[in-house]
């Protein structure tokens, strides 16, 4: 068992986190911060399930319950900083954070495509940048990216700094196009589609808007069918789903051999690996599934509903939030994303920790920070 805690970087992590939420939480208790939210309290609810199950129901106990007190030692490290440094303080660097990101992303694209241009920066073709996979690179760019982008692009028309940021823009779309990432580049698409109809203050008809978007959609599928072909089809694929299919089955064949309590946090004993497909090992395809594959229908169902409640609350709290609504693309485009995806409790990702970061601060908000 011991081995299991000593073997990589993600077991530095694991006891970097266990060490940092003992420490914040001490510090937490004398500046008296003994509060918890309810929504908060859900939310830590549905970990420490997760923690009961991994201990008594998984089939590979000794690392669900690991993976599983890793990702409440990294939410209740988030927890004790938001307490002792406040939500408000988050979300006041959340653009500013995201444009550290963006420029790091697109100066290394950039430099590597005018540069380097090495295959070695190409996975199957598929460009991935300074990533280990291009998938991530495009989750990065579509879904915490964009909206930010978005928004700051309809903002600047009033400011009169529009082309400089519509260029940034198209860099995203451009590299979303050299992943090859179907999914990232339809959320980028829709939510280009929502800024432009409801965020657009130049557009003074919806009817006209819709028009022309369905125009340059029907315009585009005309001028580049070769390259639209390339990317539905990569890698002469049969299907557009044909890389999801073979998960989804698998995912299938799973829950039908443990339908009730599943097979644990983050196992995967149906992992797939041949010739022309080789998936991360936690990668499931899709977020409903492996949780049900997971945890099984019982106390999978009641993570889900439990879950859907927590994000329509934090839909509602951020929806009054009028400076802040592009967060509420981004969880919107995360929901979507996860569909096709299972990163959202993969906490060895950073993105996983931004964004269970971002929840937990928009759950404990005390007052209104647009003032």
């Amino acid at each position: 068992m011991l081995e299991l805690f000593f073997n990589d970087i993600n077991s530095f992590k694991f006891y970097f986190f266990i060490f940092s939420s003992f420490i914040l939480f001490f510090l937490y208790l004398n500046y008296g911060l003994k509060t918890f939210t309810k929504n908060t309290l859900i939310l830590f609810l549905v970990f420490l399930l997760i923690l009961i199950h991994s201990l008594i129901f998984s089939y590979n106990s000794d690392f669900s319950t690991r993976q599983s007190l890793y990702s409440l030692s990294i939410l209740f490290t988030f927890y004790f900083i938001i307490k002792l440094v406040g939500s408000n303080f988050i979300f006041k660097y959340y653009i500013k954070i995201i444009l550290f990101f963006t420029a790091i992303f697109l100066i290394s694209s950039d430099l590597i495509l005018l540069v380097f241009n090495s295959s070695i920066f190409y996975v199957d073709s598929n460009f991935r940048g300074i990533l280990q996979n291009s998938n991530t690179l495009a989750l990065y760019l579509s879904v915490f990216i964009a909206p930010v982008i978005f928004h700051l692009y309809f903002l600047s028309f009033q400011l009169k700094k529009s082309f400089f940021i519509f260029i940034i823009l198209s860099n995203i779309f451009y590299i979303l196009l050299l992943t090859k990432s179907r999914t990232g580049i339809v959320i980028f698409i829709i939510i280009g589609i929502y800024f432009y109809l409801f965020n657009n203050p130049k557009l003074k008809s919806k009817l006209k808007g819709i028009i022309y978007v369905l125009f340059f959609i029907i315009l585009s599928l005309f001028i580049f069918n070769n390259k639209i072909t390339d990317i539905i089809y990569k890698n002469n694929e049969k299907s557009i789903t044909s890389t999801r299919d073979i998960l989804w089955i698998a995912r299938i064949t799973a829950i039908k051999e443990k339908p009730f309590f599943g097979w644990g946090y983050q196992i995967n004993e149906y992992s797939y690996i041949d010739k022309y497909h080789e998936f991360n090992k936690l990668e499931k395809g899709n977020t409903i599934l492996a949780l049900i594959e997971e945890f099984g229908f019982i106390f999978g169902s009641i993570i889900i509903f439990m879950l859907i409640y927590i994000f329509y609350k934090i839909l509602k709290i951020i929806n009054t939030m009028k400076n802040y609504y592009f967060i509420n693309i981004t969880i919107i485009a995360t929901l979507l994303h996860s569909l096709l995806e299972t990163w959202l409790f993969n906490f060895n990702g950073l993105l996983t920790m931004f964004f269970w970061l971002i929840i937990l601060s928009t759950l404990e908000l005390k007052k209104d920070i647009n003032e």
